[in-house]
């Protein structure tokens, strides 16, 4: 079977990455990767849409205070806002709230909904679980009542991008049930759900030199993890994860890049929650690849694919329940 041809905007961002990368030079440490990392979508999170306000601020954590960042859209702005909980990708070793500025003001503005971007610990300074255990306290903090930022309890969400998909989903399966179901709606972008790596789109779209290659996913995996076990262990892999806590889910938008090594996680998950009877809607994003919605400035199918994700959690905030769809 052919593979498809990526879209050519699509491309054009591969290419605009690539020649950032080369102006930078070669990593030589993991420090270098970061820095360069950052640099290299420094042009796309330029001139960003405008928002009412942005601050930083910190959540208590169980080691440190974890830094978050609230956007805010004019159209939420005021005393009791719904709220997005947001983890950012970067194949857990990388990447931050800087790095995604740009997706996280853009779901903003199309759900009506404040977005708190939380700066979880990276790997391998910090391994698993440590980033699953900040995302709980994260989680569990702004679910709490008596949160002092304006947020409104009752209108929560929870969402992430690619390995910040994984934290966010694998975190939620951990939350006590009580304060899981405080969140009403979650948004999960091309995430990493199992370690195995044996899909149909691994071997179709991951070879070496591909935008994302098994081979790299296979080296942040093992950059992650701390021990062989953690690799059956749902927090990490929530392909993993019982039924029964599958099913206490709340709706899900369910977004897969069609041309991404990882498309058939998203695809498995989906399949399962069907099964199960949890609503979502899957959005299969045919000809682009890993990573793209951070190439909303110049990629009009990201745009396109963060309007969906706000009107499906726009849906939540109205109480009008997603019905399951599929590809």
């Amino acid at each position: 079977m052919s593979n498809p041809v990526l879209d050519p905007q699509m491309q054009a961002a591969i290419d605009k990455m690539a020649e950032a990368a080369r102006a930078f030079g070669k990593p030589q440490s993991l420090a270098d990767a970061r820095r360069i990392g950052l640099g290299q979508r420094r042009w796309f999170n330029a001139d960003p849409p405008a928002l009412a306000r942005v601050e930083e601020r910190t959540i208590p954590g169980p080691a440190r205070p974890i830094p978050v960042r609230l956007y805010v859209p004019h159209a939420a702005a005021g005393a009791s806002m719904p709220a997005l909980v947001y983890f950012h990708g970067g194949g857990w070793f990388s990447c931050s709230n800087d790095t995604h500025d740009r997706i996280m003001r853009h779901l903003a503005i199309a759900a009506g909904t404040a977005v708190i971007g939380v700066d979880y610990c990276l790997a391998p300074e910090h391994k698993f679980p440590r980033a699953v255990i900040e995302a709980q306290a994260a989680l569990a903090y702004v679910a709490e009542a008596e949160s002092p930022w304006g947020i409104d309890p009752a209108r929560l969400a929870f969402g992430g991008c690619s390995a910040g998909a994984n934290i966010a989903l694998g975190a939620m399966l951990a939350l006590p049930s009580a304060t899981a179901a405080r969140y009403r709606a979650g948004a999960l972008f091309y995430g990493a759900y199992s370690p195995e790596l044996d899909s149909e789109s691994c071997r179709r779209f991951g070879a070496d030199g591909a935008w994302l290659s098994v081979k790299e996913m296979a080296w942040c995996w093992n950059t992650y993890l701390a021990r062989e076990s953690d690799r059956a262990d749902p927090r990490a892999a929530p392909l993993h994860a019982a039924d029964e806590a599958l099913a206490r889910l709340p709706p899900l938008f369910l977004c897969a890049a069609g041309m991404d090594a990882l498309r058939d996680d998203t695809l498995k998950l989906a399949e399962r929650l069907g099964a199960l009877g949890v609503p979502h809607q899957l959005s299969v994003r045919e000809r682009l690849g890993h990573s793209f919605l951070g190439f909303a400035r110049m990629v009009d199918a990201a745009r396109a694919t963060l309007e969906d994700a706000g009107k499906f959690l726009a849906r939540a905030w109205s109480a009008e329940a997603p019905r399951p769809a599929s590809r």
